[in-house]
């Protein structure tokens, strides 16, 4: 799979997830944002944001595994 096919299937997958977790994941990881700076946007404390982040990851792994053929999943080293 190409960059701009994974890029693709990553972002149909980012769009299935609720809004918020979303935004979470786009700062910290397309964004660059630190947690601190997080923080300061969505007014979260650091204990919480941590636990969205921790379920946006979880939530977003279950979509690409329901989404993905799972041949290119192992090819990208999961499980």
């Amino acid at each position: 799979m190409e960059r701009k096919e994974r890029a693709k299937v990553m972002n149909d997958c980012l769009l299935k997830m609720p809004e918020e977790e979303r935004s979470i994941l786009w700062m910290f990881y397309f964004d660059e944002l630190s947690l601190k700076e997080i923080i300061e946007v969505t007014n979260l404390s650091e204990a919480n944001l941590k636990v969205k982040l921790y379920r946006a990851r979880k939530r977003l792994l279950a979509i690409v595994e329901e989404n993905v053929e799972p041949e290119l999943i192992n090819h990208y080293g999961r499980k």
